[in-house]
């Protein structure tokens, strides 16, 4: 956790509503007490939100990265599916794989 960012910052306040479900307000879901205007957060609150910023970043990033190790992961899935396909065939029929065999030796 940076430096900037106390235990107590993120504790919630004396004066902070109980917990249960969020006031309702009447501005588009926002509960009565979100100030409109960003200034008027105190600044543990602000503190907070900087913190939940970051961490959001972090975990955007991070979701950024498993997706492409899922992809990573579907290829190399793929590639052992076919290769096993070919090994398959293989074992099903060996005398064509070694006739096509003896033609390029004898090439």
């Amino acid at each position: 956790m940076p430096d900037w960012v106390s235990a107590s910052s993120l504790a919630p306040s004396r004066d902070a509503a109980p917990p249960g479900p969020p006031a309702t307000g009447d501005k588009a879901g926002q509960p009565d007490d979100v100030p409109e205007d960003p200034r008027q957060f105190t600044l543990s609150e602000f503190r907070l939100l900087q913190a939940l910023a970051k961490r959001r970043k972090v975990l955007d990033a991070r979701s950024r990265e498993l997706a492409q190790r899922q992809a990573l992961l579907k290829a190399a899935e793929q590639q052992l599916v076919k290769c096993q396909v070919e090994l398959l065939k293989i074992e099903q029929n060996p005398e064509q794989i070694l006739k096509v065999a003896d033609k390029k030796k004898h090439l």
